[in-house]
C-alpha cells in the first residue's frame, strides 16, 4: 500500500527542516492544504511537461484534495517526490536551501527521469546503409533490398 498524501507532505516538511515529530512545530491545516496543492501541481507538471508518469492519483476535482488520500506512488519514487516537494516548500517560504538538499533532490529527480524514460524504437528505412562489416560472402549489396515499387517497367532496379 502506498503512502498517503499527508505522509508525503510530512516527510517533505521533515526533509526541509520545518516540522517533524521531534520538533515543537506542528503544521497547521492551512499549511497542509497549501502543500497538498503544491504536491498536486508539481506532479501534474512532471506528468504533463516532463513525461514522468509514476502512477500518482490526482485529487478528485469534485470532492477536492484530502491529506488522507492514497498517492498511488511506488516505493522507489517516494523519496524523490518528497525531496523535490521540500525544495519547493523552502522556495515558497523564502528559506535558504541547503546544497545537500538541492543536490539530493536533483539526483533523485534525474533517477526518476532515467527510470521512466521510454526510448522510441528505431525504424530503419530500406535505403539506409547496413554498414560494411560482417556480411556473408554471397551478399553483394550495401543497401537493404529496395522497395519493389522502385522498379522500371522491364523489371530493372532504379537503385
Amino acid at each position: 500500500m502506498s503512502k498517503t498524501k499527508g505522509e508525503i507532505i510530512l516527510l517533505a516538511l521533515r526533509k526541509a527542516g520545518i516540522a517533524s515529530s521531534s520538533s515543537l512545530i506542528e503544521p497547521t491545516a492551512a499549511m497542509l492544504d497549501d502543500y497538498l496543492d503544491d504536491l498536486d501541481n508539481m506532479l501534474a507538471t512532471w506528468d504533463g511537461v516532463e513525461g514522468i508518469r509514476i502512477g500518482y492519483m490526482f485529487s478528485d476535482p469534485v470532492y477536492g484534495a484530502n491529506t488522507s488520500d492514497e498517492t498511488g506512488l511506488p516505493d522507489w519514487a517516494i523519496q524523490a517526490v518528497s525531496m523535490n516537494l521540500a525544495v519547493q516548500i523552502l522556495t515558497d517560504r523564502s528559506k535558504p536551501i541547503k546544497p545537500s538538499v538541492l543536490s539530493s533532490a536533483k539526483s533523485l529527480l534525474d533517477s526518476l527521469h532515467l527510470r521512466t524514460t521510454e526510448v522510441a524504437p528505431l525504424i530503419r528505412r530500406k535505403d539506409m546503409p547496413r554498414g560494411a562489416g560482417h556480411k556473408p560472402w554471397w551478399y553483394g549489396r550495401f543497401y537493404n533490398n529496395p522497395d519493389p515499387t522502385l522498379e522500371t517497367s522491364d523489371g530493372e532496379d532504379l537503385l
